[in-house]
């Protein structure tokens, strides 16, 4: 016997509502999960990022749980940093989640409380950052130039195309 329209409907809002409640009830990040959203061919990856390079990205942060973006980068001028070098204006684990990255590639990074925002061991809470010290963050971002350490300007890595902000 061929169920009827009305107990599919119910069973595919039933159903709906189980997967939004799961992620509601999803209890916080204890270490950083790093997603890989879109990948680079291996034949297509020259360098990955490493500590210590200097990468350029463009890239969406949000507090967890929270739909209200913080911050973002810029579409025609990338973010770019050095991968590694300690600093109170960028969470730790935007520098863990993008070791191992390749130009194009694009991740959504979660990190914990430890990975985020913390205040100078020094200065106290003298540098305000942007998400409020402690809290659980997330980023959608995409590597759009990596320079690696030890090299000259001919070997910088690049990926020239424009990224729509809903990519990320």
């Amino acid at each position: 016997m061929m169920p009827s329209f009305l107990h599919l409907v119910c069973v595919l809002i039933t159903s709906m509502i189980a997967i939004a409640s799961a992620e509601v009830n999803r209890i916080p990040p204890t270490e950083l999960e790093i997603t890989i959203k879109s990948s680079v061919p291996s034949d297509k990856c020259t360098h990955k990022i490493e500590l210590g390079d200097t990468a350029a990205i463009r890239y969406r942060a949000n507090i967890w749980k929270q739909d209200k973006i913080f911050d973002q980068s810029g579409q025609k001028y990338p973010f770019e940093f050095i991968v590694g070098r300690s600093d109170m204006e960028i969470p730790k684990g935007l520098h863990e989640g993008l070791v191992g990255a390749c130009v194009g590639e694009r991740r959504h990074i979660l990190m914990p409380q430890e990975y985020g925002f913390m205040p100078d061991p020094v200065y106290g809470y003298s540098s305000a950052p942007k998400a409020p010290y402690g809290s659980f963050l997330e980023y959608n971002v995409q590597v759009v130039k990596i320079v690696p350490r030890y090299s000259s300007e001919e070997h910088v890595i690049e990926k020239e195309h424009e990224v729509e902000r809903d990519e990320l």
